[in-house]
């Protein structure tokens, strides 16, 4: 199976899980959808690498250090985590 159908069908598949469990739990916060990008980004390729991936490199740069679309998307997600934190009613 070529990739980019494997890919596809993965994708349509989550969706529809993920419609279905919402449909069955309407009590879920779409709040919980911050740690889920957050997971899903932490477990794939910077950032960077989606935007260009063909892109020719300084080899004196590595991908420890990060790129600014990194610390970008890891800025909101912390600033949105906060924000969900902060409204909630913690006792």
């Amino acid at each position: 199976m070529p990739p980019l159908v494997a890919l596809i069908l993965c994708v349509v598949f989550v969706t529809a899980l993920l419609c279905i469990e919402r449909k069955r739990n309407q009590d879920a916060s779409p709040a919980l959808w911050v740690p889920t990008f957050w997971m899903l980004l932490s477990g794939s390729k910077p950032i960077i690498r989606w935007l260009a991936p063909d892109a020719i490199y300084d080899p004196s740069w590595s991908w420890e250090q990060g790129s600014s679309h990194d610390r970008l998307v890891m800025s909101i997600l912390i600033a949105l985590t906060l924000l969900i934190l902060s409204r909630r009613n913690l006792e």
